[in-house]
């Protein structure tokens, strides 16, 4: 599964992308999303561009959105 998808228009270096979509799959194993469930893929893509603005690090980014959508549902 890969961010791409869902990026809609928004436009990232390689090494950002790189780092977003490491985040991503991280998020959604720890959330058990899947391909099966695109709503919530959709979901998690949204909370990982919001909360990676600026940020570098995948395992944070992993982490703070990991956290705000378990605190959310």
């Amino acid at each position: 599964m890969s961010i791409h998808p869902f990026l809609a228009g928004k436009s990232f270096d390689p090494e950002t992308l790189d780092i977003l979509n490491e985040a991503f799959q991280g998020a959604c194993a720890d959330l058990g999303v899947t391909d099966q469930t695109p709503h919530s893929c959709g979901l998690v893509a949204k909370q990982i561009f919001e909360l990676a603005d600026g940020r570098h690090d995948s395992q944070a980014i992993r982490a703070a959105t990991v956290a705000f959508l378990r605190d959310r549902h």
